[in-house]
């Protein structure tokens, strides 16, 4: 069984082209199956939407009135999966970041610019201080730590070896996953 937006898909094609024939070679489907479709619609809305002739198709006033709504719909539909295609092609949304001071100033300053040119969708909120903070009560979305990490349930991952000796890398830590909104 078709959904409705498939239906008033192949009516909107119908009408725009002007026969069951040309939709259907459009579509994929037989004229004969194009037909039956409109006839099903027709039958499940109780309304005549088409009068057919063998020469051609007209609308009723029920189908023009469903023709228009159908285009509203249609278009509804398409500006939906363009908005969730986007959002996935571009990142978008607030990250909480913590980092100490001295990471935060001396690594974060000197790659922010470049990263928010790239991804000027995606905001933050900075948290730097010395202390270590409680990320789930924080809130936080993503902790950078130089060194070694105690046992833990959070996930961590090393992104970067520093040339300091003192140190045994920088290991960064979601919460959240940061993927596309």
């Amino acid at each position: 069984m078709a959904s409705p937006p498939h239906e008033m898909r192949v009516f909107q094609r119908v009408i725009e082209r002007g026969s069951f024939a040309a939709a259907a070679e459009d579509i994929g489907l037989s004229p004969s199956a194009v037909s039956k479709l409109i006839t099903r619609l027709e039958l499940r809305l109780g309304v005549r939407l088409i009068n057919r002739t063998t020469r051609r198709l007209a609308l009723t006033h029920e189908g023009e009135i469903y023709l228009e709504r159908a285009r509203d719909i249609l278009r509804a539909i398409e500006s939906a999966e363009a908005e969730i295609a986007l959002a996935r092609s571009s990142p978008r949304g607030q990250l909480r970041v913590h980092a100490f001071p001295t990471f935060a100033v001396d690594h974060l300053s000197t790659v922010l610019p470049d990263f928010l040119a790239r991804y000027p969708r995606i905001t933050f909120d900075f948290l730097v201080t010395n202390r270590s903070v409680d990320l789930i009560a924080d809130n936080i979305d993503i902790a950078l730590r130089v060194g070694r990490l105690d046992d833990s349930a959070l996930v961590a991952s090393k992104i970067v070896d520093l040339t300091q000796p003192a140190t045994a890398g920088l290991f960064i830590r979601p919460i959240l996953h940061a993927t596309p909104v």
